[in-house]
This record gives structure tokens, sequence and C-alpha cells, in this order.
């Protein structure tokens, strides 16, 4: 009977963990418009929106720090202008409800950060109504100027924990579906039954 119960306690959380998979929703981060390839001349200005899609209203984005790849032969940072939707504020670095900066010493890369500084998930959440309706938060607006004649791209740079984070901390950036607790319960359950099992035979 013990045996009979602790199988259907695996095959219960195991499929509830498969469920939670299922329903995962991929968050990623981009431009708006798409900038993997764009022509540019000595006098041109190009604009992007850097964008965070697939948030779901209970979705919260407390903190992001990214860093943009650029070709500085090509395109030189003309401005960059956070939107609001973490807390309010002025110009980058004079923040009301969040602390923010960015960075343009190394040539090529543009570093872009915020921290909100609200201490309820709800009034993110408020700030943020309008981006959980469509799935699309824009994190700011960044404009290049052209220096160059050529093919421009832009590009993001993963490392050292460059990433986004929602009220809790969690890392939200990409889309890498994890197991849910429950599968992970499940996985867990099922060894310690083998387990037991193997060393009865013996």
């Amino acid at each position: 009977m013990r045996k009979t119960s602790l199988l259907i306690t695996i095959m219960i959380s195991l499929l509830i963990g498969m469920s939670s998979l299922v329903g995962a929703t991929p968050i990623t981060i981009g431009f708006s418009p798409t900038a993997n390839s764009f022509a540019v001349t000595p006098t041109g200005s190009y604009t992007f929106d850097v964008i965070l899609t697939g948030l779901t209203p209970s979705s919260s984005v407390s903190a992001f720090d990214l860093d943009i790849k650029y070709n500085s032969s090509l395109l030189s940072v003309s401005s960059v202008n956070m939107d609001s939707s973490i807390g309010l504020l002025g110009n980058w670095g004079d923040g009301i409800d969040v602390l923010s900066g960015l960075n343009t010493a190394t040539p090529g890369l543009l570093n872009i950060w915020a921290l909100s500084l609200l201490t309820d998930p709800i009034a993110l959440q408020e700030l943020q109504g309008a981006a959980m309706a469509d799935g699309t938060m824009t994190f700011a607006t960044v404009t290049f100027a052209g220096i160059g004649t050529g093919t421009g791209n832009l590009a993001f740079d993963w490392y050292n924990g460059k990433d986004v984070k929602n009220f809790n901390a969690e890392i939200i950036a990409g889309y890498v579906p994890e197991p849910g607790t429950f599968m992970l319960l499940g996985s867990g359950l099922m060894g310690v039954f083998f387990y037991r099992r193997r060393a009865k035979v013996s």
C-alpha cells in the first residue's frame, strides 16, 4: 500500500510539473525595430527601443542591467532615454523612484542599468499595466548617429549576470524552460523509490 501511494504521488508530481512546462511563456529581450541589419550613412540618425516581450499580468520588472554591442566605426551613441515603467525619473542617475545609469566608456559597448526603489509590487504592476496588456515593455530608447557608411547591427552582450529581474529578484531574461517545483519533487521521489528498491534486491 505504501509503495502504491508513493508511486501515485510521484506520477501526480510529474504530471503537474509537465503541465507547468506546457504553459510556460517565452520571455525575450530585443530591439524595435529589428536591429540585426540596417544601412548606416554618416548623416543618418537611428533610433531603437529596447524591449522585453512575453510578460504576463502577474509579472513585474524591478531591475535590468544590459550591455548593447554596436560597431563604433559606424555608429556613435547620441542619446539614451529610459522608460518610466519601473519608476519615475527625470534623467539617468537622478531618479525619484529609480537608481539608474549608463556607461559608454568602452567603444562599441553601451551599458544601461536601472533598479526600481519601489517596495510594493502592486505599484510596479500599476506602472507596467499597459505593458502587461500587450505583453511588451520598453526599457529604454537609444538613438545612434551615423559616423560611417556600412551595415550596422545591435546585439546584447550576455556575461557576468547581465540580465533582467522581476520583483522577487528572479532572472527573467531570455527563455529557458525550467522544470516546475512539482516536477523536481517527483523526480527526486522517483530516485529515492528505485534506490530503495535496488537496495532491497541486493
